[in-house]
């Protein structure tokens, strides 16, 4: 009888991925270890061969040999399920992951080092400025900088979070003629347009 896609899935998770002869895959091992106990036509040397030559990885064929050398069956039961557990379960939170990352992804959020764990948000962030940018808005410096965190909680009438800022920094960067004389956005928000602002801007 052909194995279901359950039963093929958790072989496979206790396996090392891999599959077996068709006819012990799922509870199939099971019921064949116990009639193997009964048995005891083989030495334990003979018996994991056999399991190996079947399909199963040398920690299944070395658990699967000690529950029959020592006919007990729970030995067998125990870290299969034990092991199939695992498995599900971080497979689970890789999907879980995974799918965070790319909702975060898609809204320009959470991004991941290349190790795969969470990066650090620097919310100070620095802008360069065009010289006739700096002509226009009568801006010393090259460049303009602001605390995007700060600024998201200063104003939460008006941003949801820090991106919602930098949006709004980059509208008016692009709109010189709306800066106060002051290179510190933090101290130099204008007010002016910025619910419009924030509606109308979205991600490239």
């Amino acid at each position: 009888m052909k194995p279901s896609a359950d039963e093929i899935n958790y072989t496979r998770a206790y396996n090392d991925g891999a599959d077996v002869d068709p006819r012990l895959a799922g509870q199939g091992i099971f019921y064949a270890i116990e009639k193997d106990i009964a048995a005891q036509a083989y030495t334990p040397e003979i018996y994991a061969a056999r399991l190996k030559q079947r399909g199963f990885s040398d920690e299944s064929a070395q658990v699967f040999t000690q529950a029959y050398a020592k006919k007990d069956i729970n030995i067998a039961k125990d870290w299969a399920n034990n092991k199939a557990a695992e498995v599900y379960e971080n497979n689970v939170r890789a999907q879980v992951a995974s799918e965070i990352k790319a909702k975060n992804e898609a809204e320009g959020e959470g991004w991941t080092m290349r190790d795969g764990t969470a990066a650090k948000t620097d919310y100070n962030v620095k802008m360069s400025l065009a010289p006739n940018v700096r002509d226009l808005s009568k801006i010393t410096t090259d460049e303009i900088s602001a605390d995007l965190e700060y600024l998201a909680g200063k104003h939460g009438e008006i941003f949801d979070k820090p991106s919602d800022v930098f949006r709004l920094i980059r509208e008016i960067k692009n709109d010189p003629t709306h800066f106060f004389t002051n290179n510190r956005l933090d101290y130099a928000l204008i007010v002016k347009r910025l619910k419009k602002t924030i509606k109308s801007a979205s991600l490239p």
